[in-house]
């Protein structure tokens, strides 16, 4: 019988890796941005028993800590999203850590066929310093500028960053 002569043999295969692409990536992520507010912040002082006002500066440098969000492909390039926390790289007039860190939102653009590299566009909220107890700038205060009453309130601005993914959730 031909049926029974047909032997069945083992032969091992080396390993073959396929890139498999979809889904989606969730990964953490450090950087460096540059953000300003909306309204730009102001330094305030008395002269000449006036309060008074100057511009402070209108961009700030940051550093981020992020975590990216984008479906994988085989592109050189991803759309995605970006959410995280910032910490000013320059001087918040005495402020802690806490009151002086910034939070961002937005789109985002991975970059390279690893996805390593990461453009972020955001929506920044942080704190600012203002006037309260309502005063208001060209007012009479007698006294030094030290006894000028601020609060720390939030505020929105813009931020641009590049971040570099360190791996897989």
């Amino acid at each position: 019988d031909s049926a029974a002569a047909a032997v069945v043999t083992e032969k091992a295969m080396e390993p073959v890796n396929i890139m498999v692409y979809g889904g989606l990536q969730v990964r953490p992520a450090v950087g460096i941005g540059f953000g300003g507010f909306f309204q730009q912040p102001q330094s305030y002082f008395v002269r000449d028993s006036l309060i008074r006002s100057s511009n402070r500066d209108a961009v700030t440098p940051y550093l981020n800590s992020f975590i990216h969000f984008y479906a994988q492909s085989r592109r050189e390039t991803s759309l995605g999203g970006s959410i995280g926390v910032g910490v000013p790289l320059s001087g918040n007039d005495n402020a802690g850590l806490l009151d002086a860190v910034s939070f961002f939102v937005g789109p985002s653009l991975v970059l390279g066929r690893n996805q390593s590299v990461v453009l972020s566009l955001s929506l920044m909220g942080g704190k600012v310093n203002r006037l309260s107890e309502g005063l208001t700038t060209g007012d009479y205060f007698e006294g030094p500028t030290e006894l000028l009453k601020t609060e720390s309130v939030y505020r929105l601005g813009y931020a641009l960053g590049i971040s570099f993914n360190l791996g897989r959730f």
